[in-house]
């Protein structure tokens, strides 16, 4: 019996773009780069604000927004988001008030931030920059219809996290920006280009026992070291986007792909429904949305991230090993969403029968995890 593919938690890059529709969407951008972290690193560049300027940004985050903004010289400092996602408004102004300075708000897995008009208030009060973090948000609007990224004056997108590229952000700015100097050439995309036509021609497993052969190899070489974080932690900032990643975006029709994700997402919903245990991090879809994911509130999350992962299903989880160390007992919140939110595929490439297999995978994986709990609470 032949064994069931994969289905990823983001889109598959293509190795060769669609005709183009004529008139790019990309073209509403000031700068693309080779990732959403890059452009952060240039929207806050292009401030020229003194080194050690306090930018505050929220709790719950990934880590490589704060990265990005220590790169670019600037004292990160934290305020409180609750377990709905939204930034606590009081607790952000009390601290705040004390240390104007830019301020990052992040529009969670394509779901616009509440309250965001109140935060900007208080930035134009004092003067300081918004930026809106639109990583997971491409295409997203907010209920009047305005896209996410359109109220601040900067705003920056991970591009690569909801289309189908190896590489690809961008940074978004009204009125005068600085330009960016970038590199002429992103070689290291089509490098991973090129990786994923082989993995293709060679298949899974193949490339699963070459990367196994080379790790081990590589460990016999030399020590692992801690900070070895991967391709993303020695990133270049000045790389721009690859070509290649920009004219398979030129194919992409926006309307498509926000059609196609919230019919994935209402579906997989509807699969679920009923499920015992199943808790949806939103109850409703808000018009306009362009979801990332289908956010659930999970317990033993590690556990059904591996059975779901065992079962051919990869998920996401979001912001659960940044490495800038934040106090549990000031956010709490934070903490709970770091450990028990997991991240559901629904991207544009997934046929209604993956996602019934998706939802099958999940509940398997629920129930096991469940039944494994009764049985050590004996």
């Amino acid at each position: 019996m032949r064994a069931e593919h994969r289905i990823t938690a983001f889109p598959v890059p293509r190795l060769w773009p669609s005709r183009a529709s004529g008139a790019s969407w990309l073209r509403k951008f000031t700068s693309t780069h080779e990732s959403g972290r890059a452009a952060l690193y240039w929207a806050l560049h292009g401030l020229g604000l003194p080194p050690g300027t306090t930018l505050w940004m929220p709790s719950y985050h990934c880590g490589v927004e704060a990265d990005a903004a220590r790169a670019a010289a600037y004292d990160v400092r934290f305020f409180r988001v609750g377990v709905n996602f939204a930034i606590d408004v009081e607790d952000f102004h009390r601290r705040f008030v004390d240390r104007p300075g830019p301020v990052l708000v992040i529009h969670y897995f394509g779901f616009p931030q509440p309250d965001l008009s109140t935060i900007c208030r208080f930035c134009q009060d004092y003067g300081c920059m918004l930026i809106e973090d639109c990583a997971h948000a491409l295409f997203s609007c907010d209920r009047t219809g305005r896209e996410l990224g359109d109220l601040s004056s900067l705003a920056i997108f991970s591009l690569r996290k909801t289309l189908p590229l190896v590489d690809g952000g961008a940074l978004r700015a009204s009125g005068p920006a600085r330009k960016p100097a970038l590199d002429p050439l992103a070689t290291c995309a089509y490098r991973i280009y090129l990786k994923t036509a082989v993995r293709r021609a060679v298949g899974a497993r193949a490339a699963s026992a070459y990367r196994s052969v080379r790790w081990r190899s590589d460990r016999t070489r030399r020590p692992v070291k801690l900070d070895d974080g991967g391709d993303h932690q020695r990133e270049s900032y000045t790389k721009p986007m690859s070509r290649l990643s920009e004219k398979i975006a030129t194919g992409v029709d926006p309307s498509e792909v926000v059609k196609r994700r919230r019919e994935n997402f209402h579906s997989l919903d509807d699969v679920l429904q009923g499920t015992r245990e199943y808790r949806p991090a939103w109850n409703v879809l808000p018009a306009g949305t362009c979801p990332l994911f289908l956010p659930v509130w999970v317990e033993n999350r590690e556990d059904v991230m591996a059975r779901m992962m065992g079962n051919g299903v990869e998920t996401f989880r979001f912001g659960a090993s940044s490495p800038h160390e934040l106090d549990a007992r000031e956010f709490p919140e934070s903490t709970t969403l770091r450990e028990k939110i997991l991240c559901l595929p629904i991207h544009q490439d997934l046929e209604y029968s993956e996602i019934e297999r998706i939802g099958a995978t999940f509940r398997t994986a629920l129930n096991a995890t469940q039944g494994v709990a009764a049985a050590s609470a004996v």
